[in-house]
């Protein structure tokens, strides 16, 4: 149970697999020669999610692992990298400060150097630090934690340590020197989340929007966290049973030590140890999840006509300050896309009733989609005491779905929505929120446009989908 990662998307690969048990070998010979003890049962979950692989391509094309500093993961980089340039791929490593990054990167020569001496050459020139295998020609690379990084070669493997300070251009380079490499893959490792961590976020999203990862080049989480809230408020973080939770290798031979927990509890601040000890995410990160490009690739001049579409569904959102309301259509065409357009929005929310009355009416809708929490449920009591509407009202698990179904679509194209410039303002100036453990929902700028209408809309669209299976 110490090993099992605490929250997210635990990897569909057994830590007993073949290759994830010869992954395990070769680590354990890396921790023989360099005096530890053995492997970590933590890293043979993360070497399990990296060799797993579905048609011979890997499963997960972006891996992220969340783990409190201090357990080893400098290691198991070196494991990835040695596998990876001993099969002659191209592996390229970055940290978020590059004079870090350089260090750990040297750590990573010495512990190849190690493991099989003369076998490698490593070349220290700055801006071309690589360490080539002799034998197969594999290479790993550092680079640089910018937009700069990794755009001169064609890169196979990415490892990016720290990766919840790593500025998301850097991701975004890396990903375009991967493009032609069909088995690439990107290995994400930091401890807990800050408001600048956009690609670990991004990253942790997905990883539960496509639990479990059917097809190659899926996400992959694993995460050894004291809880998915934001911030530590609630947490006892003086309890060493949490600790205990968290910090896999805590009060083993060779793993952290419950002493130097303890004298980092009484000198850091609370946000720090949280953060770096307890993997706690003490940020949300800032940045829009849709962009304009992929909203514009799903703008449509109009609606096919409603009676055409199937499986469609009305969803009806009201900002918490009831100050706006939003009612949007979706449904597929005859082509299976799927297809949403606002059908009303406004100010305040007294004319909802009303309007769904006719909106139901002229689109042949039977059911009407509202989150519970959203104002607009209140027309639930409404329908059932005049028996007009058909109202289902949605948890917090279903809107965190919805959301992440619609990022996924708006994403791939995969959604044709009509153009509408409230609900472009609103896809294009939407954060993420948290929702307990259920993963995160849309959320609203500080004094920011509303947004009821992507709401509506994420709402409306998740419930089509789900008749597509």
């Amino acid at each position: 149970m110490r090993w099992r990662p605490g929250w997210v998307q635990p990897s569909l690969a057994s830590p007993v697999s073949d290759a994830a048990a010869a992954y395990g070998r070769r680590l354990g010979t890396a921790a023989t020669l360099l005096g530890l003890p053995g492997a970590w049962g933590w890293q043979e979950h993360v070497l399990a999610m990296l060799s797993d692989r579905v048609d011979g391509l890997p499963r997960y094309g972006t891996a992220a692992v969340l783990l409190c500093r201090q357990q080893g993961k400098t290691i198991l980089m070196a494991l990835v990298g040695i596998d990876r340039t001993s099969q002659g791929q191209v592996v390229a490593y970055t940290s978020h400060q590059r004079q870090k990054a350089r260090q750990k990167w040297e750590e990573l020569a010495a512990i190849l150097e190690t493991l099989a001496p003369g076998r490698y050459r490593v070349s220290r020139r700055t801006g071309g630090e690589r360490i080539t295998d002799r034998v197969t020609g594999g290479a790993l690379l550092l680079v640089s934690p910018d937009d700069a990084g990794g755009r001169s070669d064609t890169l196979d493997t990415v490892l990016v340590d720290e990766a919840a300070h790593i500025d998301e251009r850097f991701v975004r380079a890396v990903r375009a020197s991967t493009l032609t490499r069909p088995d690439a893959q990107i290995v994400m490792i930091s401890s807990g989340m800050t408001a600048v961590s956009v690609d670990v976020a991004a990253a942790r999203d997905a990883a539960v929007e496509q639990l479990p990862a059917e097809h190659p080049g899926g996400f992959g989480v694993l995460e050894w966290s004291a809880t998915t809230e934001i911030g530590h408020q609630g947490l006892d973080l003086d309890d060493e049973d949490l600790w205990a939770s968290c910090i896999p290798t805590l009060g083993l031979a060779g793993g952290a030590r419950v002493e130097a927990v303890r004298e980092a509890r009484a000198s850091m601040p609370a946000e720090d140890f949280a953060r770096e000890l307890l993997t706690v995410a003490t940020g949300s990160p800032s940045a829009p999840p849709i962009s304009a490009a992929w909203w514009d690739q799903c703008a449509v001049a109009e609606l096919p006509p409603v009676a055409d579409l199937r499986h469609r569904v009305i969803a009806a959102d009201t900002s918490p300050d009831q100050d706006h309301t939003a009612i949007v259509v979706a449904g597929l065409d005859g082509d299976g896309r799927l297809h949403a357009a606002m059908l009303a929005s406004a100010a305040g929310d007294g004319w909802l009733w009303d309007e769904l009355r006719r909106a139901t009416r002229e689109a042949r809708v039977g059911e009407v989609i509202v989150d519970a929490l959203s104002p607009a449920a209140r027309i639930r009591d409404r329908a059932k005491n005049l028996g007009m509407l058909d109202v289902t009202v949605t948890g917090a698990r279903y809107l965190a779905a919805a959301c992440a179904t619609t990022l996924s679509m708006v994403r791939s194209g995969d959604l044709a929505v009509v153009r509408d410039d409230e609900l472009t303002s609103a896809a294009l100036s939407a954060l993420r929120r948290p929702v307990g453990d259920a993963g995160w929902a849309w959320g609203r700028r500080p004094e920011g446009s509303p947004i009821c209408s992507l709401v509506a809309l994420s709402l409306a669209a998740h419930h089509v989908a789900s008749q597509m299976v």
